[in-house]
């Protein structure tokens, strides 16, 4: 079960970036992160959170091409927070973006399927949503949505 803690997702974030760079390895990909200045804490399990975002980094890297973009960024939606993970891969068909919570579910040769399911567990559990959109141009990303404030199990 997370471990709940007023956490700041822009070092997160970063810090997530940093892990996925050395990932990446001999991918020349280029990784950036954007957040508003005046980002509210969140209530959350900052290693749990940290888990879902390398998990979507590491598919970003993964799916975009040599010399393409990844883009985090994080922003305030009312009484949440939104960060998204961006990519310039080569995205998902309608069936495959149906599937993508699913899990042993993958689009990748040595992929176990798991990695998304397990997102969408935790960001569950935190009261949150998951969800990714194809990009207008090309590449899917990926948005966390996280409550600011945790609110009483019922």
């Amino acid at each position: 079960p997370p471990s709940f803690q007023s956490t700041r997702l822009e070092p997160l974030a970063r810090s997530v970036l940093e892990i996925a760079r050395h990932a990446a390895g001999r991918h020349a990909v280029r990784l950036r992160c954007e957040a508003e200045p005046s980002l509210p804490e969140v209530e959350c399990d900052g290693e749990q959170i940290k888990q879902v975002l390398l998990n979507l980094a590491i598919n970003a890297i993964q799916a975009s091409p040599d010399g393409g973009d990844i883009l985090v960024s994080a922003r305030q939606a009312g009484s949440s927070v939104v960060i998204s993970v961006r990519d310039q891969g080569c995205g998902m068909t309608p069936e495959q973006m149906c599937r993508l919570f699913d899990p042993f579910f993958t689009t990748k040769e040595t992929g176990t399927g798991l990695g998304l399911p397990v997102a969408f567990q935790i960001v569950q559990q935190h009261r949150g949503r998951i969800w990714a959109e194809p990009n207008p141009d090309r590449g899917m990303t990926f948005f966390v949505e996280l409550p600011v404030k945790r609110e009483p199990q019922p």
